[in-house]
């Protein structure tokens, strides 16, 4: 598996804590989501919107978030988190496991 932090610093991660504390309600849930690798009708379906509606969020999240692509996005919603983990617990970080995306914000305003 690629290491997801090798395109980023310490500053790219305060940056990203910074735009994350930006995100509304709605952004957050949409955002991880896609960070649990689902499409946007899956999306749509768990929240109860339309497709197009968490298209327009996605195209938000990643102006608001400077990402050029859904992959970079992902990759900064994992590093933020990862390194979260790794400092609550002291251990080396780790390239994170599918299965510990299903939620990988829990609540954005904390970033």
């Amino acid at each position: 598996m690629r290491d997801v932090h090798r395109h980023f610093d310490s500053d790219d991660e305060q940056i990203a804590r910074q735009r994350f504390s930006a995100l509304s309600p709605p952004e957050c849930a949409v955002i991880e989501q896609l960070a649990a690798r689902k499409t946007s009708r899956e999306v749509a379906h768990a929240l109860g919107l339309s497709p197009r509606t968490i298209d327009t969020h996605r195209g938000n999240l990643m102006r608001k978030m400077s990402a050029p692509t859904l992959a970079g996005l992902v990759r900064m919603v994992l590093l933020v988190k990862e390194k979260e983990i790794a400092h609550s617990k002291g251990d080396r970080i780790q390239p994170p496991k599918a299965s510990r995306h299903a939620s990988v914000l829990g609540n954005c305003t904390h970033y």
